[in-house]
């Protein structure tokens, strides 16, 4: 809603315009989405496209974002829970990208594992920020008594997924680093059993 004041109080109505119309689209997509206990591949990276449009458009700092799925993926035929990608975006978005000086990419790829006894759904969220140690240095000096609930929420579901249905949901997260040895990213690797 800020960002639709901003655009008003600009003089961009056109901008506030298209960010209300996906915003509302977003909204429909995550209310339809949490209805249901799995949805369609292609739908979850549905509504993660239009979210991360909406983000592009509302922060200062500016990144690219691209969604690679290996050919042998086929999106409709695969289900999977609801909101279970999007907390690992929002982290990379919010942590890594928005602190940065210059431009942000987030690139996502998903891709089946057929190893063992059924199909696993490997997702990997990489960005270019800041790193998850200078992350929560940062956080812990701006805001010291805030605690994130996304990603212990979404471990706690995957937990109950987990025991639910025998699954074997689980996540990675690998700090990345340059040649220097600075931290320059974070990939992490979501496993979802299909």
């Amino acid at each position: 809603m800020n960002s639709i004041q901003h655009f008003m109080l600009d003089h961009e109505p056109e901008k506030a315009q298209h960010y209300l119309a996906q915003y509302a689209k977003l909204i429909r997509r995550v209310l339809e989405n949490n209805m249901e206990k799995f949805v369609p591949l292609d739908d979850e990276l549905d509504m993660l496209e239009i979210y991360m449009e909406i983000e592009s458009m509302r922060f200062s700092t500016s990144f690219e974002f691209e969604i690679n799925i290996s050919e042998e993926l086929e999106e409709k035929e695969y289900q999977i829970p609801p909101m279970i990608l999007q907390p690992y975006i929002e982290n990379a978005i919010w942590h890594g990208i928005s602190p940065l000086d210059g431009k942000g990419i987030i690139d996502i790829a998903l891709k089946i594992n057929s190893a063992g006894k059924g199909d696993i759904l490997e997702c990997v969220v990489k960005d270019n920020g800041v790193g998850r140690e200078w992350s929560e240095k940062n956080k812990m000096q701006k805001n010291p008594g805030h605690q994130s609930k996304g990603m212990s929420i979404t471990k706690e579901r995957l937990e109950l997924l987990n025991s639910m249905y025998g699954n074997k949901n689980s996540v990675e997260f690998i700090d990345l680093h340059s040649e220097n040895n600075e931290p320059c990213g974070t990939e992490v690797r979501i496993f979802i059993p299909v």
